[in-house]
């Protein structure tokens, strides 16, 4: 008897992407893996977005149009798209982002484990004309392999509440039964994102699984979130962390040796790099401070390269983007 394949829900928040859908939407349609559906949710996009999607008549291609919500709601975009999706597993694919054509035949596989609840991969950071800026991977992937799987269930926590590791979220690939278990995609009330605060949930229901392979292009371009509004996202970032962290039981901080200062540190690095943007050097230099002294190596070294420049008239992300302190 013929094994049926399963099928897999892509699901795509758009707004305003007309230079882009057409892309990310036959990047779908030249998988090697035909089951799929994709969900394309369309936030009141104001451009031609309907005009460009409505020239594929693939009927695994489904549209829908709403009110304009905005990104602080963008969890009710993506679960929405959860509730109407038929598939086994989830796919995210944005509007303005795209994969390579083996993308899900390629990571379906890592789900033969059926403890694996979600799985990532490389990302390749592209512009708007498709010229890949740089690429991001696990360079230390092979010394921290059972945390980054969470072999032993949170224990990916040790790294996940120190720096966001399951990025970019294009390459992302996660079983519908763990979303729904853990009440769907998350989004604080403060924070413009969805994915963080999902995978820290989703690190109590199972394992995770790198894919060491190209699995899809995130699009930096002027208009998106995370061009125009990084500081917000890094300051919900921190605040999310702690707030998690403070939530967890004292037997989950203690058998994963989970270490309040350091987890702090981080946040304050991020805090310092508001801080320092909107002017206020004195509390900036606070928080670095308080890095510099109790965060791992990486942290420290960044907090004192913004401790010393918030006594000169220089900007902290130009610097920080030249040294690729955020690759």
């Amino acid at each position: 008897m013929k094994k049926i394949k399963p099928l897999i829900s892509i699901i795509t928040p758009t707004y305003n992407h007309e230079n882009f859908i057409g892309q990310c939407i036959e990047s779908a349609l030249a998988q090697t893996y035909k089951n799929w559906e994709q969900i394309i949710i369309d936030d009141g996009s104001t451009d031609k977005t309907s005009e460009v999607i409505s020239k594929y008549k693939d009927f695994r291609i489904r549209y829908i149009k709403q009110r304009n919500i905005g990104i602080w709601r963008l969890s009710e975009v993506y679960n929405n798209a959860l509730d109407i999706s038929q598939g086994q597993f989830i796919a995210i694919l944005e509007g303005d982002d795209y994969w390579p054509e083996d993308k899900l035949e390629k990571q379906l596989t890592c789900f033969d484990n059926k403890k694996v609840v979600l799985s990532w991969g490389r990302g390749r950071v592209v512009n708007e004309n498709n010229k890949i800026l740089y690429e991001i991977f696990l360079k230390d992937f092979r010394k921290y392999k059972d945390i980054y799987n969470n072999y032993i269930s949170p224990i990916a926590l040790k790294k996940l509440l120190i720096e966001n590791f399951i990025t970019p979220a294009v390459t992302v690939m996660i079983r519908k039964d763990a979303l729904i278990k853990i009440g769907g995609f998350k989004q604080p009330y403060y924070a413009p994102f969805v994915d963080y605060s999902t995978w820290l949930e989703l690190a109590f229901v199972g394992c995770f699984t790198y894919c060491d392979s190209v699995l899809g292009y995130w699009r930096r371009h002027t208009f998106q979130m995370s061009s125009s509004g990084l500081l917000k996202i890094i300051e919900a970032q921190a605040k999310l962390r702690m707030e998690f962290f403070n939530s967890l039981k004292n037997d989950y901080i203690i058998n994963l040796g989970l270490n309040k200062k350091i987890i702090k540190s981080e946040s304050c690095w991020n805090f310092g790099r508001v801080l320092l943007n909107i002017k206020h050097k004195k509390q900036a230099r606070k928080e670095f401070k308080f890095a510099m002294f109790n965060g791992i190596l990486k942290t420290r070294i960044k907090a004192l390269t913004g401790f010393i420049i918030s006594y000169f008239p220089i900007s902290l992300e130009s610097f920080i983007k030249l040294l690729g302190f955020n690759k």
